[in-house]
């Protein structure tokens, strides 16, 4: 049946009513009411813990809710798992790729609903013919038999997409789409998914970034606590109205050009570099795709200053990060903190010197989830005579420092004593940063600090950055959000296949110049 047009009166394609889904000790959505229609762009936002991925699991079967109803184009629907929610019409395009990098577009594209003709053949002509059809359509540029993990990540994240038409999904679900894509990816991204829904198929986007909603969606559901607290025409509404119906108060995004650092505070060109990089290089090891992966890297953060790093995931920031903390070894060049050389000191020897690192996996490597909030706080502390008597961590000394990160990073959650993998996102975010930042390093290492916390975390958690670099600290911002790096940043570095390819003061750099530049275009 054709998909209709969407000029035409609209449907509701999607309405869930009183929706309650439990867990233990928390209710995570408390009788939601959430009415799509057919044809529109409807964006889900909220605060970590707000129950917005909750809600979209319950409709896409993957979660069975403890009561209320959903309807599908006007049918009453419950899905007991995900293949029902499948086959109703609903897909999903996750924000981490649900795809097998080691097989092709075509294969990933039938995987799970892969066509048989009578004798139990697989019909892949005939699925490649529709691929084609659809990447004509929309503009997409795949060849099917191309290997999934070679592609770049805008073009894997077309399979997914192509991967929901493919199932003949009516209604698509958009996880946090831009997270990793470049100002232009993302244009591109958006010029799909409004011919998607020009062509009668119902989007669902869920984000943090309040800008791109307002520029892509119709109408705006707002979660906070579980529950909705409004519904709102896009073109009606603002970031700051948005904003306050997440968290319940106005918020105020700090910038680089609005926290008014006194002029004599600034870095002077004849201080020490808090960090110096010069000619540095790393080689993938053994069993590693061969060829550099960094380098030669030559740059500096001064005290006081915040150097930004924008670049496409996989062009070599990572590495670089790592191996500025010690976790990977140089192949060649140098490093040195604070003026004292540091290029062969481990991860322990670097902190000692000054060095502090937010993790761009918070629950991976900057915490360890099963110990308790305590645990985590004092991580970098318990080695120091300030916790320690006769080689015994002082329990007592510990706990006020914990409590002191809690209260002044305002850390929500269950008490100290709670294991900190049941801390939200973004209080499990602010946990690390209040813990790094207690050590008063003199150069802080920050990788992605805000992705994927709500609006009210990345407020805190700028301010906090701003804060200490304000104080003297130096801060190298690595960041796939162009806009925080724009905003944080005094000078903004460009990273592409491992090297630096442009400086650009952050205050004069336009989205375009640099995401033009992350795509491997102009030059220095």
């Amino acid at each position: 049946m054709a998909l209709a047009d969407r000029s035409t009166e609209r449907s509701d394609a999607v309405v869930m009513r009183a929706i309650v889904k439990r867990f233990p000790g928390v209710t995570a959505n408390d009788h939601v009411d959430l009415t799509v229609r057919e044809g529109e762009i409807h964006a889900l936002v909220g605060e970590n813990g707000a129950g917005k991925s909750t809600l979209m699991h319950i409709l896409s079967g993957l979660y069975q809710p403890d009561s209320g109803s959903i309807s599908i184009m006007g049918q009453e629907c419950r899905f007991r798992s995900a293949w029902e929610a499948t086959r109703a019409g609903i897909g999903i395009v996750h924000q981490n790729f649900m795809l097998v990098p080691s097989f092709s577009v075509l294969d990933n594209l039938i995987l799970g609903a892969e066509p048989a003709g009578p004798a139990g053949l697989l019909r892949k002509r005939e699925a490649r013919q529709r691929a084609c059809t659809y990447a004509g359509e929309y503009g997409f540029t795949i060849d099917p038999d191309a290997t999934v993990g070679l592609l770049p990540i805008a073009m894997q994240q077309q399979v997914e997409i192509m991967k929901c038409l493919l199932h003949e999904a009516r209604i698509m679900i958009f996880d946090e789409p831009t997270a990793v894509l470049t100002p232009q990816e993302s244009s591109a991204l958006f010029s799909a998914m409004r011919d998607l829904a020009g062509k009668g198929r119902t989007i669902i986007m869920i984000s943090h970034k309040l800008q791109e909603v307002l520029d892509l969606a119709d109408r705006i559901t707002v979660l906070r606590d579980g529950c909705v607290t409004g519904t709102v025409e896009a073109a009606s509404t603002s970031e700051l109205e948005l904003a306050r119906l997440m968290v319940g108060r106005d918020i105020h995004l700090p910038t680089r050009s609005s926290d008014s650092v006194p002029a004599h505070q600034r870095a002077s060109a004849e201080a020490r570099p808090a960090l110096e990089v010069e000619g540095l290089v790393f080689r993938r090891g053994v069993g590693e795709a061969g060829g550099k992966s960094l380098g030669p890297v030559t740059f500096a953060v001064h005290p006081g200053e915040i150097v930004g790093i924008a670049a496409i995931a996989g062009n070599g920031q990572q590495e670089l990060v790592e191996v500025l903390a010690g976790l990977r070894h140089a192949e060649g060049g140098s490093i040195r903190l604070a003026g004292m050389e540091a290029t062969h000191a481990g991860p322990g020897e670097r902190r000692q010197r000054g060095l502090a690192y937010i993790p761009q996996d918070k629950r991976g490597r900057g915490t360890a989830p099963g110990r308790s909030v305590l645990q985590n706080a004092i991580a970098c502390h318990y080695r120091t005579d300030r916790l320690q008597c006769r080689g015994w961590l002082q329990m007592g000394p510990a706990g006020e420092l914990a409590r002191r990160i809690v209260d002044r990073f305002d850390v929500r959650g269950a008490g100290i004593h709670a294991a900190a993998g049941s801390l939200s996102g973004g209080n499990l975010q602010k946990l690390v940063v209040g813990r790094e930042l207690s050590t008063r390093p003199r150069l802080l290492i920050a990788e992605d600090p805000t992705q994927g916390v709500d609006i009210g975390s990345v407020e805190s958690i700028r301010h906090h950055l701003l804060e200490w670099a304000q104080q003297g600290c130096g801060v190298l911002l690595v960041s796939q959000d162009l806009s925080e790096v724009l905003a944080l940043s005094d000078r903004v570095l460009v990273m592409y296949e491992g090297s630096i390819v442009g400086e650009r003061t952050a205050c004069l750099a336009s989205q375009e110049d640099i995401g033009l530049l992350m795509a491997g275009g102009m030059r220095r």
